[in-house]
């Protein structure tokens, strides 16, 4: 029985714990890794306030708030474009730097 604890028992995970640090310095980009961090809740039709309750709870603080949310979902369309502009621009690019080598 001389195992290594698994993840879940050791603690954080570096995608939560950077989540978390994220929303304690009130970094600028915290919404959107949230976004990316919990899409699975934001793809379903959830209230505000059931969403703001699940993830807090899923976090173990209370740092989401409504306004989070609110802000997360008027935003999520242009953040799935920007993404989609980008991987077709980086495969333009990749395309275009082997055709015409310096």
């Amino acid at each position: 029985m001389n195992q290594r604890p698994n993840q879940s028992t050791t603690g954080l995970s570096p995608a939560r714990a950077l989540l978390l640090t994220l929303y304690e310095r009130k970094d600028a980009k915290r919404r959107r890794f949230l976004y990316h961090y919990y899409r699975n809740f934001f793809e379903e039709p959830y209230s505000v306030g059931y969403l703001v309750e699940i993830i807090n709870r899923d976090l173990g603080k209370a740092l989401v708030t409504a306004r989070d949310i609110k802000y997360i979902r008027a935003n999520v369309y242009k953040w799935k474009q920007e993404g989609e502009i980008l991987s077709t621009k980086s495969q333009t690019d990749q395309r275009d730097g082997q055709s015409n080598p310096s």
